[in-house]
């Protein structure tokens, strides 16, 4: 198997960023969510509490496959570890295309993973807007319920 040549630490920090944006769309003080120290794991699982219908979408398992592939490339770049790692991303990216799989299951891994990288970010995006409606949706309420707040 390949070496990686993508420099996963600044994919797992945009996917990180990705997750901090959504949570600060789901409170009104995302400040105070900075202090908390929340791991990578513990966001994912908060974020993926805050959704209405998507909590079951198995992208929230290939995103955090690829955390703990990112993980095992931090420690050791060839490894058996690392090979397993990097195969339960495979499977769960190529589940996720299912019939289109076939154009992709045999590139290079690294293509691979970028490949997945992109599906996990562009669910996250569309996520944060979930968010971002949430807090409209609480916003015009709270402007019905407690006028005295909105002034």
């Amino acid at each position: 198997m390949a070496a990686f040549s993508l420099d996963y630490p600044q994919h797992h920090l945009v996917l990180e960023e990705q997750l901090e944006r959504i949570l600060g769309k789901f409170v009104f003080h995302p400040e105070y969510l900075e202090g908390a120290n929340l791991r990578f794991a513990q966001k994912v699982a908060l974020a993926r509490s805050k959704s209405l219908d998507e909590q079951a979408n198995s992208i929230w398992e290939l995103l955090l496959a690829v955390k703990g592939l990112r993980n095992e490339l931090a420690h050791a770049l060839h490894s058996e570890k690392r090979q397993r790692k990097f195969h339960r991303v495979k499977s769960l990216y190529l589940a996720e295309l299912g019939a289109s799989a076939a154009g992709v299951s045999g590139g290079p891994d690294h293509e691979l993973a970028a490949y997945a990288i992109a599906l996990i970010l562009g669910f996250l995006g569309s996520f944060e807007g979930e968010g971002v409606r949430f807090n409209d949706w609480v916003s015009t309420l709270d402007r019905i319920v407690s006028p005295h707040s909105a002034a």
